[in-house]
């Protein structure tokens, strides 16, 4: 029974989470998007002129910083999943 009211609050828990990090992550998705486009544009341009080749090469590592940043935050978030539904599961 207890095991049972502990998997109840790690699934409610994780609910909140992900249901508070859905605008962020929708937010975001939107974001890349909109930077996919923009350094499709300026690969398409024969002639970027320097301008555009610095805010290309700006767009492109704020997208990597991204990327790295929503992996950590799954990570973290996997890792505590497993470690809240695997806490005191040796003595049980």
């Amino acid at each position: 029974m207890e095991a049972a009211v502990r998997s109840s609050e790690i699934c409610s828990q994780e609910y909140k989470l992900l249901k508070g990090a859905k605008g962020h992550i929708l937010f975001l998705k939107a974001e890349l998007e909109s930077m996919h486009v923009f350094l499709k544009k300026i690969s398409d341009t024969e002639q970027p002129d320097e301008q555009d080749k610095h805010w290309a090469k700006e767009v492109r590592e704020l997208s990597y910083d991204i990327e790295d940043s929503v992996s950590e935050f799954m990570l973290r978030v996997e890792r505590k999943s497993y470690a809240a539904s695997h806490k005191d599961s040796w003595i049980s």
